[in-house]
């Protein structure tokens, strides 16, 4: 539970920046056979349940460094913004965004080794919703143009989609 976390995360916020495999590791959106290292903020991210707009503020205050793949070695590590507009569970998709972009935009403008934007990965996201679009637009305009390594731009990615939910 999220108290548990947040006890945890008092005691000793410097795990906050340490990088470790648990289990199959985090999942790469654009790539379903890799795991990764992964940061906590990954795997609370990367939850199947119960992920919501508080905790993400209190762990992403805790550690603001880590929303900033840069200083950590590829190819082990997948930025964060990737994690979450990847995983359709996330609660309050929006505010998560909005509020990491007020904090780190920068976070909200990096590429994975394959040249993902944030944008690429959330348009695999069967449940991603036009508010949260509208803002990974607004943090990088040009990310709609950015071409992945195989050529592929964003709506590439949305029309390949076959999971996406048509209800928005």
């Amino acid at each position: 539970p999220d108290s548990v976390i947040k006890l945890l995360v008092e005691k000793n916020s410097a795990a906050l920046g340490h990088l470790c495999v648990v289990g199959e590791g985090v999942a790469d959106p654009s790539d379903e056979y890799s795991g990764r290292d992964g940061l906590p903020l990954h795997y609370y991210f990367s939850r199947c349940s119960n992920i919501n707009l508080d905790m993400a503020k209190m762990l992403v205050d805790a550690s603001l460094e880590a929303l900033d793949a840069r200083g950590v070695e590829w190819p082990s590590f997948l930025p964060i913004t990737h994690t979450i507009v990847g995983n359709p569970r996330v609660n309050d998709l929006s505010g998560v965004l909005e509020y990491i972009g007020s904090v780190n935009p920068d976070s909200l403008r990096l590429t994975t080794e394959n040249k993902w934007t944030p944008l690429h990965v959330a348009l695999q996201n069967k449940d991603i919703g036009i508010e949260s679009v509208r803002l990974l637009l607004e943090f990088w305009p040009e990310s709609i143009r950015k071409p992945d390594y195989m050529g592929c731009l964003p709506v590439h990615n949305l029309c390949d989609n076959h999971q996406m939910n048509d209800a928005e």
